[in-house]
């Protein structure tokens, strides 16, 4: 694994900067603990449905990306936690596997708020190493460029 260099922002396979500072590594999820969340993410129905991953309550809810008035609904992925459960929200109208990056890098960082305390920036950073590699598995390059436009205008 590589780690975050708190002095450059960059990564380094060493866990050390060439400041001769030491980098915070990125909090480990457990593999049976992301086993779970890849087999939700690339098994599971994307509708409407409620799961429990390691203690965690989900709801995934999908929504059309555009409101009436032809604005963006929202973010193409973004959760909440009404009612004691993580709502996940993802458009319903993007590509299936898109749809699934996107609840995967949900699912994680919720993981990452839940069982490291991390605020939602840091959690959202830490997930993005995860995400690269889930993306890689299951992404073509095709889906990876409308992956990659996605992010670039939506800024997520």
């Amino acid at each position: 694994m590589e780690f975050n260099c708190r002095v450059c922002g960059k990564e380094h396979q060493t866990g050390v900067c060439t400041e001769g500072v030491e980098t915070k590594r990125n909090p480990e999820i457990p593999l049976h603990i992301l086993e779970d969340i890849k087999c939700e993410a690339v098994e599971g129905l994307l509708d409407w449905r409620d799961f429990v991953i390691n203690g965690i309550e989900f709801a995934l809810r999908t929504c059309e990306s555009k409101k009436d008035d032809g604005t963006p609904n929202g973010q193409p992925a973004e959760y909440f936690f009404p009612e004691g459960k993580f709502a996940i929200y993802i458009w319903e109208d993007l590509l299936e596997n898109i749809q699934r990056v996107l609840l995967f890098h949900e699912m994680v960082e919720i993981y990452l708020r839940t069982e490291y305390a991390l605020e939602k920036s840091s959690a959202h950073n830490a997930t993005l190493v995860y995400e690269e590699q889930f993306r890689k598995e299951l992404l073509s390059e095709e889906e990876e460029a409308v992956y990659q436009k996605l992010r670039r205008d939506y800024i997520f």
